[in-house]
């Protein structure tokens, strides 16, 4: 599975930077640095994720549909009204509903000529779009 084919799925890409803290010699942060991410740093991302969907697809096959898995669920309508409410603030409408692939919609707001900055800060608010981990057994997932 390809990047393009999980993002298709309506998997959320996040491409935020990471930082690295720089400690004084008592260990309290001094400054921090963005920390460059090369191809290789993606490459690797998108193996771990292929892994862990073989892996999970390996269990499912070996133990049946007792097998228990992790999964994001579609975020709660608090946190959808907040990112909607934020979007509108920026200029930028979008309506999210159960079913709909967000990352398709908020990839078609980034692709607008709007500033770096605030497709940056779009990236950042999808973060918090997200619900928590669950986990699930496989045959107790309800039918959509």
């Amino acid at each position: 599975i390809t990047k393009r084919e999980r993002v298709e799925g309506g998997a959320l890409v996040f491409e935020i930077p990471k930082k690295s803290f720089v400690l004084d010699k008592d260990f309290y942060p001094e400054s921090y640095k963005i920390q460059e991410r090369f191809e290789a740093h993606f490459l690797v991302e998108e193996f771990m994720l292929l892994a862990n969907q073989k892996v999970a697809e390996v269990l499912v096959k070996k133990i049946g549909p007792s097998t228990l898995l992790r999964r994001h669920k579609f975020p709660g309508d608090k946190k959808i009204e907040k990112f909607e409410t934020f979007m509108k603030r920026i200029g930028q409408e979008i309506k999210i509903h159960q079913g709909m692939k967000i990352q398709e919609e908020v990839n078609k707001i980034l692709c607008k000529k709007i500033r770096k900055s605030v497709k940056d800060a779009i990236k950042y608010e999808m973060i918090f779009l997200l619900e928590m981990a669950d986990y699930f057994i496989v045959n107790k997932v309800p039918e959509k």
